[in-house]
Order: structure tokens, then sequence, then C-alpha cells
């Protein structure tokens, strides 16, 4: 029998588009591939999405001015049917002169990468300082930042944007493809959502999936949740396998339907 090919027939929508333009399975919580938010006590809190990226997966360190904040991580290809791993790089920072970076509290989990910037005074200036992206002089950097520019703080609308820290591998937040041997296989970036949040399922001749991502932190705006489906098809007809397994892990699901 011939190889399936994977559809991608449901995600959530609004009037205006897609919920979340950085995922098109999202359809509750903050958007944006990336957030910022100043605390009370001056310190800024970032919230950025690598999925696939371990907890022991990420660097972050700062420029010698203390001033930029780098941060990358390796999403290894986990599946053999994967179009293979991703390579994620950002940066931000301050925008102030008067102020510079004293201490980074990161965190990763489930997909996210979660900063607190502690910064210090050193210079009489504006009272009032945000994590933004600083301008830097090298090439490579400039694009990176480039990147990270790229609409920020996400929104609502009717097209997809990509992930602007992936700088190597696929930066879509589905892939779905017919594998080698015939089966099936699709993989879906859920950042926020723990391994035991997730399912898939059939249901009315579609392969379903759910996943909830919970605040974690307390500087989290709030959870987040993403729906969708698939159904797999022949070129002729619409087809429903009797099995599919999947897995969560790091932010993605991966789904794999065996050969029918």
């Amino acid at each position: 029998m011939a190889a399936p090919e994977v559809i991608l027939c449901y995600t959530p929508h609004t009037e205006e588009g897609y919920y979340a333009k950085n995922n098109q399975f999202q359809n509750s919580g903050p958007k944006g591939f990336i957030e910022f938010k100043v605390l009370e006590n001056q310190d800024l809190y970032v919230r950025v999405d690598l999925p696939g990226v371990a907890s022991n997966g990420v660097s972050c360190f700062t420029d010698p001015q203390k001033k930029v904040v780098f941060f990358s991580g390796e999403a290894p290809k986990d599946s053999e049917h994967e179009q293979g791993s991703r390579t994620y790089f950002g940066i931000t920072g301050l925008i102030c002169n008067c102020c510079e970076i004293s201490r980074i509290n990161a965190t990763m989990k489930d997909g996210v990468l979660r900063m607190v910037l502690s910064k210090v005074k050193k210079t009489q200036g504006d009272a009032a300082c945000s994590a933004e992206r600083p301008s830097v002089p090298s090439t490579i950097l400039q694009e990176a930042a480039s990147r990270s520019a790229a609409g920020p703080q996400g929104g609502t609308g009717p097209v997809i944007e990509l992930n602007p820290f992936v700088v190597r591998g696929h930066r879509g937040a589905f892939e779905g493809k017919a594998s080698k041997k015939g089966g099936l296989f699709a993989r879906v970036d859920m950042p926020g959502v723990s391994p035991e949040d997730a399912n898939a399922f059939f249901k009315d001749g579609e392969i379903r999936f759910i996943g909830t991502g919970y605040k974690v932190s307390e500087h989290d705006e709030s959870g987040r949740t993403y729906l969708g489906s698939i159904v797999p098809v022949l070129p002729t007809k619409r087809i429903m396998p009797s099995k599919l397994d999947y897995t969560m892990k790091d932010g993605v699901l991966r789904i794999i339907i065996p050969p029918i």
C-alpha cells in the first residue's frame, strides 16, 4: 500500500486568524516566542520558547560590558523521522547606559527558557530600564538580533511566524511526513507542556492532540494550552490507522503511526 500523506486539518482560529502567530496550535495564554516583564524590584524577567532543548542543554552568558545576555541551545534529533536537530541562538539585554547586569538566574523546563536578569546602577541616568535588543557591532550578532526582533511580542493574525531564534534546522512548529517504512510521523511544538500533560488519540476520524502548559513561575502571566488534529490520507482516499504511539519531551510532541 502507498505511504500515507499528512494533512493538517484543524488548528485553533479566531476571527482575526490564528490565536498566536508564533504557534498555530496555541489557543490560550501568553503569545510570542519571547516575553519581557519588568519586576517590582526592577529585575527583568524574560521567557523564551526553545522547544526540544533539554533542561541541561542551554547556555546563558553576558558580554564583557555586562549589557548583553546571549542564550543558546541545541535540540537534538530525537526521532529517525525528523528532518534534523535544531540550534537556537538569541540575545537580549539593557538599552540604558546607567546599569549593568549583575546576575542571571536561568531555568530551562519543557522547552521554555526563563531568565531573571538582576542589574545594578553604575551611573546616573534614566530611572526606568527595560530588556530590549541592544546595538551590537558584530555582523553575526546583528543577524541574530534581527531575528530576535522579528515580532518578539507575538500576537494574533492570519500568518504563522517562524521561530526567530532557530539559526539551524526546522523553524516551524509542525513537521509531518510519511516515514520511510510507510508509516506516518508528526512533530508538534508545545513549549511549556510536561509529558504528563499531553495526549494524542483517535476521534471522529482524526488524530487529535492536546497539551496544557501550567504556570510554573510566579512571573509567568499564565499557563498555555494547545490543541489540533491531523488526518493521514492516501492520494485518493482518507484512511484511519488502528494504532498510534506518541512521546512528549522537552516541549515537543512526537506522534508515530505504524505502517498500515
